[in-house]
């Protein structure tokens, strides 16, 4: 086992034995934790994407009413990167009902946070960050810095700034100033945005969300009318390789649900760790692959890349039609429409004149063919030789 894997074993363990050993009273008194699910969790900490199944078949094995909520929120958490955010809420939902030790129960409301995040329910997932910071003060600077992203996304900038540069979390801290940044892209401050990024590039260039930051720059260039400037730096970032797999649209855009939601789909392969770097990851993308996709998108239809929509208030973007078959999709492949300076063309071009009526003809070659075969059926009748004379007369 993997040392982070051993140490949040023992970590949840401890909390467990020790709130035992503590005295205080609950609703419901913790479990102990079986050596059968002992097995499971060591099994599930070190390779969480293949052995969800196995925290499910120790619980059944488990008396009724018995499960320790370390073992819940673990099931919870195997339901939450199967994308299952409802049964993994039930989960969360029933370790903070019973009650226990503050760690668990703000474990539970971070929990529900997530699934609520995951369902797209930002006002939902801020009263659950809300709960875990009461319930474990020691949480309250992932919390607020949670808060401060969400706040970010709906445009928020003065609320995001404030509470995103106050922690004092290592992790948390090398992606704050990225939380001002992008709460001013999505606003629609772009030159403001822009610079932001770039100041946080030239700052860290060998932090983890460097990469990140040159594309969102590069994209609120676009968007601030900066055009060469911004396209020069996307393939200065995207470098010589291609993109891999399918990018949409909205990710492209860096839409503030689509940055989050890509942000929680990378979370389902990466391995159980602390709740500050899990929030953390939620910005830690791929801007290589985004800058590579953006530039192949403008070579095959020779526009610029797309850029995000200024906008204050959040709107889906309309989704493309596909001309082929017409569904809808949101990828990076090229609009099957015409681009603007072409459509222009093409609309102010005049019309051609239309085709004058063929003008009515008299059929003489057909009355021309009609006399000759009449000429050659009278030639035909005068050279036949004439009947011979009836004898019987």
């Amino acid at each position: 086992m993997s040392r982070p894997a051993a140490f949040a074993l023992a970590f949840l363990v401890a909390v467990a034995v020790n709130y035992r050993a503590s005295g205080v009273a609950v609703a419901q008194p913790l479990a102990p934790v079986s050596p059968a699910t002992q097995q499971a969790i060591q099994t599930y900490l070190r390779d969480p994407n293949g052995s969800g199944r196995q925290l499910l078949d120790a619980a059944r094995q488990e008396q009724a009413g018995t499960l320790n909520p370390i073992h819940e929120l673990l099931i919870g958490d195997a339901a939450s990167r199967a994308g299952l955010y409802r049964t993994a809420a039930a989960w969360y939902g029933d370790v903070r009902d019973r009650g226990g030790p503050a760690q668990l129960v703000a474990a539970a409301e971070f929990g529900l946070a997530w699934c609520a995040l995951g369902r797209g329910g930002l006002d939902e997932a801020r009263d659950h960050l809300a709960a875990a910071a009461a319930a474990d003060v020691a949480q309250r600077s992932t919390a607020d810095f949670a808060t401060a992203l969400l706040d970010a996304a709906e445009g928020d900038v003065a609320a995001a700034s404030a509470l995103a540069t106050s922690t004092n979390d290592p992790v948390l801290g090398e992606a704050a100033p990225l939380v001002g940044a992008y709460a001013r892209y999505w606003s629609g401050d772009m030159s403001g945005a822009a610079q932001a990024f770039m100041a946080f590039a030239i700052a860290h260039p060998d932090s983890r969300f460097t990469d990140d930051a040159l594309y969102a720059a590069a994209t609120a260039k676009l968007q601030a009318g900066r055009e060469a400037e911004g396209l020069d730096d996307l393939r200065a970032l995207a470098g010589d390789g291609h993109a891999r797999g399918r990018v949409s649209l909205r990710l492209l855009e860096l839409d503030p649900r689509a940055v989050l939601r890509e942000g929680m789909r990378r979370d389902r392969d990466l391995p159980v760790r602390a709740v500050s770097r899990r929030v953390a990851d939620l910005l830690d993308g791929d801007g290589v692959r985004l800058a590579q996709a953006a530039v192949e998108s403008s070579q095959r239809d020779d526009t610029p890349p797309p850029a995000p929509r200024r906008r204050v208030h959040h709107r889906r973007p309309a989704v493309e039609q596909s001309a082929d078959h017409g569904t809808q999709t949101d990828g990076a492949a090229p609009p099957t429409t015409a681009s603007a300076p072409a459509a222009r063309r093409a609309h102010d071009a005049p019309a051609p004149a239309p085709a004058a009526p063929p003008a009515s003809r008299f059929p003489w070659s057909t009355l021309a063919v009609l006399a000759l075969l009449a000429l050659l059926g009278s030639y035909l009748l005068a050279r036949r030789p004439p009947r011979a004379p009836d004898r019987r007369r």
